[in-house]
């Protein structure tokens, strides 16, 4: 997934959306369904899986995580209804902000997720 956002990324120059959005709008269905899938299985085994745990503060993390990860889905959603490759040529600086501000958000995300819940689950296996 971070190769694709790195690709989309460099992707990211309205003038060059403008013309032809076909390539990114590709990348992004394919980031998308990829992102899809990496969130159901994180809401479906990990978290549950983290919540039972006898570590009061693993259990706390991972539902605090799962809940957090609740309003992520549906902005994900609407990213992916909204942005198609006429929608992005006929807005490329629009998306070009969003797109930005979605891969922040996910940015931080992942950092949080790796600082703070898998350094904790790791510390039930170790």
């Amino acid at each position: 997934m971070l190769k694709l956002v790195q690709e989309i990324t460099g992707q990211l120059v309205e003038s060059k959306l403008a013309a032809d959005a076909t390539g990114v709008a590709k990348l992004l269905s394919t980031l998308v369904g990829k992102l899809k899938i990496h969130l159901s299985t994180e809401d479906n085994v990990l978290y549950p899986d983290l919540a039972k745990s006898a570590d009061q503060n693993v259990k706390a993390i991972a539902e605090k995580f799962q809940k957090e990860m609740s309003g992520i889905k549906p902005v994900v959603d609407a990213f992916a209804t909204k942005w198609n490759a006429g929608t992005i040529a006929k807005d490329p600086s629009g998306f070009v902000a969003e797109t930005k501000k979605l891969f922040g958000a996910l940015g931080d995300r992942i950092t949080r997720e790796n600082n703070e819940l898998y350094s904790a689950a790791d510390k039930l296996v170790a």
